[in-house]
């Protein structure tokens, strides 16, 4: 028994590979955005970057908070407090005190 194919024009075809093309390649928030795919996984860009959207980007900015800094490795990015500050990363980090007197009882 044989199938029963759809058949298409060739401009029925081709309608069909262009939206399929333009719907592969739809990128954004809330508006129509046509932009060339970069990424699919993290693997795809380098080690310093991740894949956000699609796109290879920086993954440090707003991952740490006030008065520390970010390094990436391996696509991921890790918070910490520079020296002479103590705190966390992640809610901010304070200027450590130095005590240079003991206290007397």
């Amino acid at each position: 028994k044989e199938c029963d194919c759809v058949k298409m024009t060739p401009s029925q075809t081709y309608v069909y590979l262009v939206l399929f093309c333009v719907v592969g390649n739809i990128l954004g928030n809330n508006k129509l955005e046509i932009s060339q795919i970069q990424c699919i996984a993290h693997r795809d860009c380098l080690e310093s970057q991740q894949c956000v959207d699609m796109k290879c980007a920086d993954p440090c900015p707003g991952a740490c908070a006030h008065n520390s800094y970010c390094q990436v490795s391996n696509h991921m990015p890790f918070c910490a407090c520079p020296p002479g500050f103590v705190g966390n990363p992640f809610t901010g980090c304070t200027r450590q005190l130095l005590h240079t007197q003991c206290l007397e009882n």
